[in-house]
């Protein structure tokens, strides 16, 4: 008898993870814009969403502080799009990038909130590489259509240039 009820619950669990798989739906791929990063200056790694313009006018400001004349932060429209950034923060040499990999919208399920889910990638100068002797930031700033869903930030970690 013990080893039917065993074999009861090994069936009744798998079927109820099976329904439960079979109702989340798959996450869509959001398109996104990308501005330009290179004058921007985030010593700490950063991930970040800004929804307003004055908190994009502050973001800016700060992030091009260095800069003589101070550049102008680009326009955006924060009725149609918010603006993401990931930034890798401070490098000692060139030749660093930050990727986006993947941006999506992950609806809810039974199981999970929705969610726009952001991927990164750090790439890093590899063996035999020539880079700058200077700070670097790489950073990538992006927009996406306007949402009030939170944002979920995943690097998947650094990858090495072979420059050999």
């Amino acid at each position: 008898m013990k080893k039917l009820k065993g074999s009861f619950f090994k069936v009744s669990f798998f079927a109820l993870l099976t329904i439960l798989t079979s109702m989340q739906t798959q996450a869509a791929a959001l398109n996104y814009t990308v501005i330009d990063s290179s004058l921007i200056r985030v010593k700490t790694p950063t991930n970040l969403v800004i929804r307003s313009q004055t908190d994009w006018q502050n973001f800016y400001t700060t992030a091009t502080s260095d800069y003589f004349p101070q550049p102008t932060a680009p326009s955006i429209d924060f009725r149609k799009v918010v603006v993401v950034v990931v930034a890798s923060g401070e490098k000692s040499t060139g030749g660093y990038q930050t990727l986006i990999s993947r941006v999506f919208d992950n609806p809810a399920t039974t199981i999970t909130a929705s969610y726009i889910g952001v991927q990164s990638v750090l790439i890093n100068p590899g063996s035999g590489c020539l880079t700058s002797l200077s700070f670097t930031y790489p950073a990538a700033l992006f927009t996406v259509p306007k949402t009030t869903k939170p944002f979920v930030f995943n690097s998947t970690g650094n990858v090495y240039k072979n420059c050999i």
